[in-house]
């Protein structure tokens, strides 16, 4: 089996966007911001294998024949995103400000902005409101903050599974009110 054959669709097709995203994202934040390259590995490689644990846990045996639909492949990567942190604050004064105390979060909420439309076949970026904005990134906070382990290599845990399955309804329910009627 070539190492083609071996690649998640999901690595192909968004692996080269997210890790683009990734480095625009650290350029925005003027230098406050450091992208630990090994951590943003990692959490995609923890997608990667969580991928297939995740299905067998929600899929059962039927987990190989079952497609993952956009919502929980967007949930994984946050999951994945929120579990590793590959962004943090690089200068101790600066933690203070709470918008790069939440870079793990909106980047994730970039990857949401970004990927969905994507799925969607559209050019443009996903336009929440703020204050939708606000509590998604509030939610995520919750679901960072609440992880135990840093350790973790795969989402396969049920707390971890319901908290992707959760945050997969709410991206369904961002879409449905995004799309045109």
């Amino acid at each position: 089996m070539s190492s083609e054959e071996n690649k998640c669709p999901s690595e192909i097709y968004w692996w080269d966007a997210i890790k683009h995203l990734a480095l625009e994202f650290e350029r925005k934040c003027d230098g406050k911001l450091e992208l630990n390259k090994r951590k943003f590995d990692n959490a995609l490689d923890m997608y990667k294998r969580s991928l297939k644990s995740f299905k067998e846990c929600v899929y059962g045996e039927k987990a190989d024949e079952k497609r993952m639909d956009r919502h929980k492949i967007i949930a994984l990567y946050i999951l994945s995103f929120l579990i590793g942190k590959p962004f943090s604050v690089k200068n101790p004064e600066d933690k203070k400000e709470i918008v790069l105390s939440l870079a793990n979060e909106l980047f994730s909420l970039a990857i949401l902005e970004t990927i969905l439309p994507a799925f969607n076949e559209k050019e443009d970026f996903l336009e929440m409101k703020d204050e939708e904005k606000k509590w998604f990134v509030i939610l995520l906070n919750y679901i960072k903050r609440k992880q135990r382990r840093t350790d973790i290599l795969v989402i396969s845990e049920k707390e971890e599974v319901s908290e992707a399955l959760s945050i997969s309804q709410i991206i369904y329910y961002i879409e449905k009110s995004y799309k045109p009627s």
